[in-house]
């Protein structure tokens, strides 16, 4: 009897260490495993300059942020509560926007943009003969309209070295993909990824929803429900109250940083969006996890794979790619700045990296494939 006592006693005070948020031998021996992985992908790579990472499987019982290194050049030290401008994977929060707008019976994917951009940039594409009412909606969202990418003109490359503070505009920056590129193919006929894309998805929005696109898809992506409040746009928002300032982050090859390049190079859905590590890992586990959508389709459907003409699979789905790491299908995107938020159905588990150095960037390739050895082992 008083074995059984003693049991009972020794459940009760393990349960009240669990509610009241201490964590068992496994799960610190666990986070430990993490926290070295990162550790020694430093020292092994400092070049990166620094390294944080956040990973949330449910299934697993782990929900796991750390970092190390520097957040900037004056030495802060990282840490997994430091915002970081995440770039591209901006595009998998505005494909996300566009379905829930299908959702809402407001769009349709293989509905032509003729009438749903605006009326200046409907002109300036015609006259620059793009055939508006074959290019689709999803034809933007799958990067295969043909539409020229404005980053790659040579004016565009030219003044993020010469002008880094020059203040761009939507327009400005559609007109140069117009002005200085040219239609390199039919509809449908190729993959090319390209930004213009992306920016003329976010006026399909805001013509759409009657607001600007990122206050809409800040309601249409349930931010505030989510309680992704570290997550903003950084042109368009104030930086939320009690966030960390924005990390440092460095493109050494391009002699750039995100710090002295005016945020409006890449701000208008393309990229744009800032957040922190965890921010990023548990949206995208929200986005395959059904709290995003309100259809349980929706997510097979952004993840369907537009055919092309040179039958050249792309494996690029609507703001989604697909790839393989340590021997896992995977779904996810990266950021011109070293991010990447990587989702792998089989361990139904999401992963962030940020890398302070994004010349680095197969360094975060490297560490996720270890990462899902370890979560292999928990099951």
């Amino acid at each position: 009897m008083r074995c059984i006592q003693t049991l009972l006693i020794l459940l009760i005070v393990f349960n009240c260490k669990v509610a009241f948020g201490q964590k068992s031998s496994i799960q610190t021996d666990i986070e430990g495993r993490f926290q070295n992985l990162i550790d020694s992908f430093y020292n092994a790579h400092p070049q990166t300059k620094g390294i944080a990472m956040c990973i949330e499987a449910p299934d697993r019982s782990i929900s796991w942020c750390g970092a190390i290194g520097n957040a900037n050049s004056a030495g802060l030290k990282l840490t997994p509560d430091i915002p970081a401008n995440i770039a591209s994977n901006t595009k998998t929060y505005v494909a996300a926007a566009i379905i829930r707008l299908v959702e809402l019976n407001k769009l349709k994917l293989d509905q032509p943009i003729r009438g749903l951009i605006s009326h200046h940039n409907d002109s300036l594409l015609s006259a620059d003969h793009y055939d508006l009412s074959s290019i689709t909606v999803l034809h933007l969202l799958s990067n295969t309209s043909g539409i020229f990418d404005f980053v790659n003109t040579d004016r565009f490359q030219q003044m993020t070295v010469s002008e880094p503070y020059h203040h761009w505009t939507r327009d400005e920056q559609i007109a140069l993909a117009i002005s200085d590129g040219d239609l390199m193919w039919a509809p449908g006929a190729q993959f090319s990824y390209s930004e213009t894309n992306y920016s003329l998805l976010t006026e399909i929005i805001e013509r759409l929803t009657g607001k600007p696109f990122y206050v809409a898809m800040r309601e249409l992506l349930h931010f505030q429900e989510l309680e992704l409040n570290h997550t903003w746009f950084i042109l368009q928002e104030k930086q939320p109250e009690r966030v960390s300032a924005l990390a440092e982050q460095f493109a050494t090859k391009y002699k750039v940083n995100s710090l002295t390049l005016d945020p409006s190079f890449d701000a208008f859905g393309g990229g744009g969006l800032a957040s922190t590590v965890s921010d990023l890992a548990r949206f995208t586990y929200y986005l395959f996890n059904g709290k995003v959508f309100e259809n349980i389709e929706s997510v097979p459907l952004m993840l369907t794979e537009t055919a092309t003409q040179d039958e050249i699979p792309s494996k690029y789905y609507m703001g989604i790619q697909e790839r393989e790491i340590g021997g896992l299908k995977t779904y996810g995107h990266g950021g011109f700045w070293g991010t990447t938020v990587q989702y792998f159905p089989d361990l139904n588990t999401s992963i962030a990296v940020f890398l302070m150095e994004r010349d680095e960037w197969p360094v975060y390739l490297e560490l996720i494939a270890k990462v899902t050895e370890v979560l292999e082992q928990r099951k």
